[in-house]
């Protein structure tokens, strides 16, 4: 609507105001009722269906009233019905209001009147509003009229009650919303003005006088009002519902139901036809199934509903196996069958070359029906009911439990079960006893095992085959031997009554000395059962596989001293363990091996049975993990299933063990969490303050052996003792000295004044991230986690508040490689003579050495060298020695890398400070090495024809070398000083000095570290130079220490500073040398993640190298040679600081299903028969699970086949027979690595041979 008001004149003339409100919305429709419909159903018995219909006319549709016809018996035949009122509409939306007409502006303010004000806005438009929703049309009724005799001619309503409810009803439709008032206008600016005049000044004269006037403008106007909402819409109403009426005529009898019948399976209960209980191949099952009648009136009762089941893959029913059911079952009652119904399962026959180990089990299903048989249409509610059940045998057998590893001369004990699932006896002898459980009789079914040793041994194995005659003695629970065990072994089971468990066992054992260890035997399996048609006739129906491996065991310190330990398992391989033991003594490394699958676990804190543990035996030394898949109870698991989420951790921290793990599947991140470790029984929790936590903590910690604050890193005290002891080339600790694990953790309780303020987590935080900050500042080497755990409480002091606790987890240091994991996939690459013989893995064992090992590996590698031998840039090489230096390398790379990267600024760290705790460089600076000190041997020198003007270091020329001869006093000790430097050892030394000034070229120095004092990098850079020359002077001229200064005797020919000098730029040439040829190299391979590259300068005629100084110093950490992709815990990242939410979610608890308790027992019984029986009878006991009191009496008696029934020529060779999803199971791939394409024909041949055997075994597992 539009008003149009005059309200008066201003300045501007008429003043005009708009009130605009929006339209209402349109009332919605009212739905159409619905006509009634009126039908009846009729046949002519023969082959018809009549519907005799009358459809009431509406304002829609005229009517009508006709005959439509059905084919009796047709199952598609179906009558949709309904008499449904139409919606109503919905309401329409009312519109938004309009926004006000803005004010008029005032007048501006003249010098003879003042500005008017600004017009008032107007105010904002109503909102329309909604219209209201139609009604809904009216439903009407829907009458069937039928004969009881015809009563099964409903089924074409397929059991639905037809649609007679009203519509739905109109929503009323939305209000709009009020308009939005106007501005109000703007009032008439002010004027001003200056006038002057003139005025006498008293004296004769005139002075001006100046004055200033202002007119007022006016105020701005009020806006106007917002405008009011509208109204909603009210909703429509709902119509009347129509009534749904079946009519039923029985003589002149007229019945009425509001919906027609509908039958569901309420209860079945089936067993097979002899009686087990258990549902097997080709076995005749009987069913009772009881109906219930969910619809609204009785059931046909002129003619047969049938119950059967319908055919599928395993099911069959025959059509004269079908039931009549009771006839007009009254709505709501249930009917049982009047007899059962009768199916039969598809026979189903195993394959005797690719038996399951698992027992036999197929799911299947009892499809049910029933089907009107006039009409021929079945009750859906019936048809979507399947019953499942199980197709399987009543005999089963169990995984073979026992020893599948063991060493020379003990028994590998093994047993098995057998058990009846079903309620009648069964054996041969089954119905010379009632069944306890059941009153069918039990019929005689024959049922016997047998096992197979298998003289072919298992890839992988020392010997391909064994002779059981002279490698191997089999002997049943009694200790009778069988002279023939490769005929085979068997058991007739007489009777086994129901739930009942039989046990077949023995021991097998190696006792030729002459067996290669890691071979391994194949015992199998299998159980025979009559067929349940053909009860005498047995039929193979499960198989079981178990292999016995011939270990090797633990050799005690007492008896071996060694610096590795091998960790293997069950399917370690004999080629494999070779090629481990070929490496280790090509490095003078003596290697122990620790077979998880001999002792049942790996626990390195386990105390064995020389009183020792491996903890103690390893103490600084390095154990590597073989992470492949190794057999357990029939499955491939991975190896790393056997460690213990803190057992690495604890082993590093309080024992400085390495480890270097082969293989996937486990987190390096989640072991070094040092939450892993906390347990609260064994942590100690310390609360400080701040500065007094700051004050008590150390760099390193104190010089003790002893491990007491297992808060500061056990390897530093290791470091530290011999770094203060004389003779720095000790390599470990002594191993009797005490082990104390406790954990101790710093706490600090965080207190805070807050006046006006509340305090929050945030506040907790940022505390915890400065603290953490300050750590990784003031202590580079560490890894520390700040937990903060808010809980804000008042506290004694004014406005004083305790935020909560701030803890500090101390994890492995960052400087150093503790666990470093080769990431390979696949088994057969672990296994491969290639990839342990590679580079690669050569590199990592290096890495994972400690520091000092790698020094003397050094010094024993050199001692090996001629001088021909050395190259400009060892390093560049994948020989044993550049790989070594690489390590070395490395090692430095990663300290220079984390002390630099902790903190821009000094921050109580000077360079005194970090020139004593660079642990590198700093060990390398004290090594005693044996070159230096047995350095008669010229092989150690670069002796070209007596001369050494082509020399590449000594300053010595022709003259000096003659004056030397000249001068027979200190001949000797000036030789071998002016010697010294041309050493192989020094040309060693000095290659690692020119990749650490390399790195300091790398490491970014950024803008402010070039012109601001107190900077970490060059801190850090002015302490390795230090110690860098202070190398020089004690390994290259001879100059020694004491008292921490490095002092020279006064006949060192190095204390001549020209001699010095002309030493000093020899070395710098030769390390400008070796860098040259290490670019030439890189320039060679074109490996860009060396981070240079090389481009040609036009304008300096010359090429040019430039370097991406974060690739550099990353290829000296992780050098981008690998075959394989590795991971090192000093190159992972921890969280810095954590709530203590999140911290304990990362907890990881031990599975309570693993193991790791060790087992050093010996099963060496000889002719003690009792000791195998209680061995047998445990495993029994403990793993299947048999009641102690019954284990004597459920014993079989084991007999020996007096001829052959297995061909052993060919065993393990059916591949063609094994099923499909094996073979993809199986699929291996073969390793790629560039070594491969030079593998020899016969090599070749031989692994492919290896592959297919590996394959044959697994199928054979399956």
């Amino acid at each position: 609507m539009y008003f149009l008001i005059y309200i008066g004149e201003d300045s501007e003339g008429l003043l005009k105001i708009f009130f605009v409100d929006g339209s209402n919305g349109k009332c919605g429709e009212a739905g159409t009722g619905a006509g009634s419909i009126d039908l009846k159903l009729t046949t002519n018995n023969d082959d018809t269906v009549f519907v005799n219909h009358t459809l009431e006319p509406t304002s829609q549709s005229c009517g009508s009233q006709g005959i439509q016809y059905f084919m009796l018996g047709d199952p598609s035949s179906t009558l949709y019905l309904s008499s449904r009122g139409g919606d109503g509409g919905n309401g329409g939306d009312g519109s938004d209001g309009r926004r006000g007409y803005t004010g008029c502006n005032g007048m501006n303010a003249t010098r003879f009147s003042s500005g008017t004000n600004g017009g008032n806005g107007g105010d904002g438009g109503k909102g329309g509003d909604g219209g209201h929703g139609g009604y809904s049309g009216n439903g009407n009724n829907i009458t069937i009229r039928c004969n009881q005799e015809d009563t099964d001619l409903l089924m074409v309503l397929k059991q639905k009650v037809s649609v007679t409810s009203s519509g739905i009803a109109g929503k009323g439709g939305n209000k709009g919303g009020g308009g939005s008032g106007g501005s109000g206008g703007c009032g008439g600016f002010s004027y001003s003005w200056t006038e002057y005049r003139s005025v006498s000044d008293g004296r004769g004269g005139t002075r001006t006088e100046t004055s200033y006037h202002t007119s007022p403008g006016g105020f701005p106007g009020f806006s106007g009002s917002k405008g009011d909402d509208g109204e909603n819409g009210i909703d429509g109403k709902k119509g009347v519902d129509g009534k749904y009426i079946i009519q039923v005529l029985d003589n002149d009898d007229i019945k009425f139901y509001n919906s027609p019948y509908n039958l569901m399976v309420e209860d079945i209960e089936y067993i097979d036809r002899i009686g087990y209980n258990v549902i097997e191949p080709d076995s005749n099952v009987t069913l009772m199934v009881k109906h219930k009648n969910a619809g609204g009136m009785p059931t046909p009762s002129h003619h047969n509903i049938m119950a059967y089941v319908s055919d599928n893959g395993w099911v069959f029913c025959h059509p004269e196996n079908r039931v009549a059911m009771e006839r007009s079952i009254l709505e709501g009652s249930s009917s049982s069958l009047n007899k059962r119904i009768e199916f039969k399962i598809t026979d189903f026959k195993q394959n005797p070359n690719a038996l399951p180990c698992d027992p036999f089990k197929v799911n299947a299903t009892m499809d049910h029906q029933c089907l009107v048989d006039r009409i021929n249409q079945s009750f859906k509610t019936v048809s979507d009911n399947k019953s499942n059940f199980i197709i399987e045998y009543p005999i089963q057998t169990s995984l073979i439990k026992g020893l599948n590893s063991v060493i020379l001369g003990e028994e590998a004990p093994f047993v098995f079960s057998i058990l009846n699932k079903s309620l009648l006896n069964i054996g041969e002898k089954a119905n010379s006893i009632q069944s306890p459980v059941s009153p069918m009789p039990s019929p005689n079914r024959v049922l016997y095992t047998t096992l197979r040793v298998h003289t072919k041994t298992c890839p992988g194995s020392g010997n391909s085959s064994i002779n059981p005659e002279t490698d191997i003695i089999v002997r049943d629970k009694h200790g009778v031997i069988f002279s023939n065990p490769e005929n085979g072994l068997y058991s007739h089971i007489e009777m086994i009554g129901p739930s009942e468990l039989k046990f077949f066992s023995g021991t097998i054992s190696f006792i030729n000395p002459d067996i290669k260890p890691y071979t391994k035997i194949l015992l199998e399996s299998t159980i025979y059962l009559g067929h349940v048609s053909n009860m005498m006739s047995p039929l193979p129906i499960q198989s079981r596989p178990f292999e016995i491996q011939l270990s090797e065991g633990y050799l005690p310190r007492s008896t071996f001293q060694y610096d590795l330990l091998l960790v293997v398992n069950n399917q370690s391989e004999y080629i494999e363990i070779k090629s481990w033991r070929k490496l280790a003594k090509s490095l003078n490394l003596k290697l122990n091996i620790w077979n998880t699958s001999l002792y049942r676990a790996f626990n390195l804190s386990h105390v064995k049975m020389d009183g020792k543990s491996l903890l103690e035996d390893f103490r600084g030394k390095t154990i590597i993990y073989l992470n492949n898949t190794f057999l357990k109870d029939e499955q491939l698991i991975s190896h790393s299933y056997l460690i213990k989420p803190d057992e690495f951790f604890n082993a590093a921290y309080n024992h400085g063990i390495k480890f270097l793990i082969i293989g996937k599947s486990y987190s390096i991140e989640r072991e070094i969490t040092p939450l892993n470790t906390l347990e609260k029984s064994t942590t100690q929790v310390n609360y400080l303050d701040e500065d007094h936590f700051f004050k008590t903590m150390k760099f390193q910690i104190p010089l003790s052996v002893k491990y007491q604050t297992t808060h500061y890193q056990p390897s530093m005290i290791k470091d530290q003792v011999i770094l203060s002891k004389i003779d720095s080339g000790v390599v470990h600790l002594n191993n009797d000295s005490p082990i104390i694990e406790t954990r101790t953790i710093p706490t600090i309780q965080v207190v805070h004044r807050y006046v006006f303020t509340k305090p929050t987590i945030d506040h907790l935080r940022i505390y915890a991230e400065k603290l953490s900050n300050k750590l990784m500042s003031r202590f580079p080497n560490q890894r520390n986690v700040v937990v903060y755990d808010f809980n804000p409480k008042p506290k004694s002091g004014w406005h004083m508040h305790t935020l909560g606790n701030v803890e500090i987890h101390r994890s492995l240091d960052r400087t150093d490689s503790h666990i470093i994991k080769l990431d390979i996939e696949n088994d057969n690459t672990i296994k491969n003579p290639k990839t342990i013989q590679s580079p690669t893995v050569l590199y990592h064992l290096f890495k994972s050495l400690d520091f000092r090992t790698k020094l003397i590996k050094l010094d024993e590698i050199v001692e090996t060298l001629s001088f021909e031998l050395i190259k400009d840039s060892n390093i560049s090489t994948t020989t044993k020695l550049g790989l070594l230096i690489l390590s070395i390398c490395s090692d430095l790379a990663e300290e220079q890398y984390h002390f630099r990267f902790s903190s821009n600024w000094r921050d109580q760290l000077p360079v005194e400070a970090i020139k004593s705790n660079l642990l590198k460089l700093n060990i390398l600076k004290n090594f005693k090495f044996k070159n230096y000190i047995n350095n008669n041997s010229n092989n150690n020198y670069n002796n070209n024809n007596n001369s050494y003007q082509n020399n590449n270091i000594s300053p010595i020329d022709e003259a000096q070398y003659s004056l030397l001869n000249n001068n027979s006093d200190n001949k000797i000790i000036i030789e071998e000083q002016y010697l010294r430097p041309k050493s192989i050892l020094s040309n060693l030394i000095i290659e690692i000095g020119a990749h650490l000034e390399n790195m300091m070229l790398n490491f970014s120095k950024g803008f402010f570290d070039k012109i601001l004092f107190f900077r970490r990098t060059g801190d850090v850079n002015n302490a390795t130079k230090s110690i860098w020359d202070e190398i020089i002077h004690i390994h290259l001229m001879g100059f020694t220490i004491q008292d921490n200064k490095i002092v020279s005797d006064k006949s060192n020919v190095y204390n001549d500073k020209e001699v010095k000098k002309q030493l000093l730029l020899q070395i710098k040439k030769i390390q400008e040398s070796k860098l040259a040829s290490f670019f030439a190299y890189i320039k060679g391979i074109q490996n860009e993640k060396w981070g240079y590259s090389f481009v040609f300068d036009k304008q300096q005629k010359r090429e040019i190298i430039i370097s991406k100084k974060e690739t550099v110093i990353s290829s000296y950490r992780t050098p981008p040679f690998n075959t394989f992709h590795s991971t090192i815990d000093s190159q992972i990242s921890l969280p810095n600081v954590m709530k203590k939410e999140d911290f304990m979610k990362r907890f990881v608890k031990s599975n309570p299903n693993q193991t790791f308790e060790v087992i050093e027992g010996k099963t060496n019984f000889e002719n003690k028969n009792y000791l195998r029986e209680e061995y047998i009878d445990n495993i029994i006991v403990n793993q299947l699970n048999r009641l102690p009191e019954s284990v004597t009496s459920c014993q079989l008696k084991v007999q020996q086949y007096d001829t052959p029934i297995f061909n052993n020529s060919d065993a393990l060779s059916n591949i063609e027979s094994m099923d499909t999803h094996a073979n993809e199971q199986l699929n291996f791939f073969l390793d790629n690595q560039s070594e491969q394409d030079t593998t020899s024909f016969e090599e070749q041949e031989q692994q492919k041979q290896q592959e297919k055997q590996e394959k044959q075994k697994k199928k054979l597992i399956r």
